[in-house]
């Protein structure tokens, strides 16, 4: 049965004009938002605005609304789909500015929204989970200028949000392009919206717990748009590594997301009727790009009507499951060839105790993996969900909620206590599970005699326990990934393929066992990269951090570090290096130069919006490594339950 999204709430805007597509894309993302079966906003808590009705003084006005029946423990996710512009004034500088419907370009003041407005009304609102979404379209004509002191550029996003984003936790930006690209639109969505949709339907979930988090949104729009459009599109994320946090549910408060492989977002028409296409077409005023949409999914719901054509797969997540299931099946195949063959048996015997720490070391890999994703979900699933209930308790509707958070507190604990159980991370690591046994009791014991006490120290001892133990779970990962000798066993294997030359054993298991190898050795040299890039990254994450938390009060703390830290950062971007043509690279780069640069000048302001340019590139790049590491972390603990096999078969 769908459960309601209490404290979600949403603003979204599509402002139509020489942009008819933002309508369809608002439209669609609303009736997401509030598909009982997906997103479960409630209907009262989503204003849509489209076309005549998305003006500037409407949009004002439903953020003043908002910004008082919105409260601490909101999430509030804002979406706007409409010009975005950089006006240039001889005399009175740069201001940013958001285009709602009815914008005269000379008369910004009195129809359109600046940055600035829009910051400052942001800052009253009482939550601190705050997701805006930018889907600013790069074509168009904004109109005759008549002040010739007066410039405009087109523009990926009011940089004066940033600060908004970048200055409190829990606030994140996400937005359609990099400054000089063009915003892709489409049918029935633009390639941002279409991905957006995707992900808030469950695609990139990696948790699977129900929820849709801001991290897994992040991450499947910076790798699907860029899919989407032929590399012609790379969208901008706003985001600290720990300020993850949940923005709705995926299902419908259900674990399967049922997404369906090959569907396209649906487009929605006047009467709720939805469409599937088989292709979907992505534009700018110079490019059309047709390419089959591999990855998307339904906006299911009741009063929706649903066309289906043709089957299609989801082709990115194929190709990285067949790669480890094509591992696990090499291994395998070999050991139903040592069955069979005395002299391939001996070979393999060779090498018996590399195959032996290499399992040892997986399962330990695998297991700091399933205590990293767990405290994950006592942070999201549990924790958050308590504290924002607290202050209600013992409401008859709270302490039902309550005791479905028990429930989730219960099935964590038990899931924990089974790694507890077979796991042979050192028990001084771990001692920590019976402090979360010990929060299920009184949470429970809390709901049942309604215990006001009792609830206060079930939030004591899980925030203590989710303060110091995730970053311990953290290091002990990382350290087992360092120890991770992968090399000695493709060595092994190597030596056991040399003993199948001109042999007579079954060919397709020779094969599978070949192709097995051949993935290893590539999860081999991926998992060295990740591992160097991981550690690099990190340092300059530090020192970034480190320089982040005083350049408010005292710009020298930058001044005295950049030279060495731009020595240190460069050797991850630098030209001629293994990603030096990424994008990702060539803005580190240039940000880096335009930050030398604006250090020699007496400008406060330009040093400080040069410097976040840079950390906020910086910190995308270092959070990509992080998730890809632990998601790599989490294919080659595939190669374990083979690997034990083949011991045994040993025996």
């Amino acid at each position: 049965m769908p459960i309601e999204f209490k404290n979600g709430y949403a603003f979204v805007i599509g402002v139509g004009g020489d942009l008819l597509d933002t309508v369809q894309n608002a439209l669609g993302l609303s009736a997401l938002l509030q598909d009982e079966k997906r997103c479960a906003y409630s209907h009262q808590q989503v204003i849509t605005l489209t076309g005549g009705q998305a003006n500037r003084q409407a949009i004002l006005e439903k953020l003043a609304e908002l910004a008082q029946v919105v409260h601490p423990d909101s999430i509030l996710l804002i979406y706007f789909a409409g010009h975005c512009y950089k006006c240039s004034h001889s005399i009175l500088g740069d201001s940013d500015w958001l285009m709602p419907n009815g914008y005269d370009i000379n008369r910004l003041a009195q129809t359109a929204i600046s940055g600035k407005e829009l910051t400052a009304l942001l800052v009253d609102f009482p939550t601190q989970k705050i997701l805006v979404l930018l889907d600013c379209c790069h074509t168009g004509e904004a109109g005759e200028i008549k002040d010739p002191a007066f410039t405009l550029i087109k523009s990926a996003l009011p940089t004066e949000i940033l600060d908004f984003i970048d200055n409190c936790s829990g606030r994140a930006l996400i937005a359609a392009s990099q400054e000089g690209e063009i915003s892709f639109s489409g049918s029935p969505y633009s390639a941002f919206t279409s991905a957006l949709i995707e992900a808030l339907s469950g695609l990139g979930s990696k948790r699977l717990d129900g929820y849709v988090y801001v991290a897994d949104v992040a991450q499947h729009i910076s790798q699907a748009v860029p899919r989407k459009t032929n590399e012609g599109q790379h969208p901008i994320v706003r985001l600290k590594t720990d300020d993850d946090f949940t923005i709705s549910w995926y299902a419908g408060g259900q674990l399967d997301p049922d997404i369906k492989a090959g569907v396209v977002p649906l487009a929605m028409g006047e009467n709720n009727q939805v469409t599937q296409i088989n292709t979907q077409t992505y534009t700018d005023q110079r490019v059309e790009v047709n390419a089959p949409i591999t990855d998307s999914v339904i906006v299911s719901g009741d009063r929706n009507i649903v066309q289906t054509g043709g089957e299609m797969s989801i082709g990115t997540l194929n190709i990285q499951a067949g790669a480890v299931v094509q591992l696990s099946t090499g291994l395998h195949a070999l050991s139903e060839l040592v069955q069979v063959s005395k002299e391939f048996r001996q070979a393999v015997i060779k090498f018996r105790s590399s195959f032996a720490t290499v399992s040892e070391q997986v399962n330990l890999l695998g297991d700091y993996k399933d205590l990293h994703d767990l405290l994950h979900q006592l942070q999201f699933s549990c924790y958050n969900l308590i504290e924002r209930e607290a202050p209600h308790f013992p409401e008859e509707s709270v302490l039902e909620i309550l005791e479905e958070y028990e429930n989730n507190l219960e099935n964590i604990l038990a899931s924990l206590q089974a790694v507890v159980g077979r796991t042979k991370v050192p028990a001084f690591e771990i001692e920590w599970v019976k402090e979360v046994a010990l929060s299920q009791a009184d949470l429970k014991g809390a709901v049942k005699n309604e215990d006001a006490k009792l609830l206060k120290g079930t939030l004591w001892r899980l925030k203590r326990l989710l303060t110091i133990q995730p970053p311990r779970i953290n290091t002990c990962l990382n350290n087992t990934v360092h120890a991770l000798h992968l090399e000695a066993l493709v060595q092994a294997l190597e030596y056991v393929q040399a003993h199948t030359e001109n042999s007579a054993l079954d060919p397709n298991k020779l094969s599978e066992f070949k192709d097995g190898l051949h993935v290893l050795k590539t999860k081999e040299v991926e998992l060295g990269r990740l591992t160097n890039d991981h550690d690099h990254w990190q340092a300059v994450e530090s020192e970034l951090n480190r320089i982040e938390a005083l350049i408010v009060q005292d710009l020298g703390e930058l001044e005295m570090s950049w030279p060495d830290l731009q020595i240190k950062a460069a050797q991850l971007y630098q030209e001629g290096g293994l990603f030096s043509q990424e994008d990702w690279a060539v803005s580190l780069r240039d940000y880096a130069a335009a930050l030398t640069l604006v250090l020699t000048e007496t400008n406060p302001v330009a040093v400080r919006r040069a410097f976040r340019k840079y950390r906020h590139e910086a910190g995308n790049r270092f959070f990509k490594v992080d998730v890809d590491l632990k998601s790599l972390c989490g294919e080659l603990r595939e190669v374990s339950q083979p690997l034990a096999e083949l011991l045994r078969s040993l025996e």
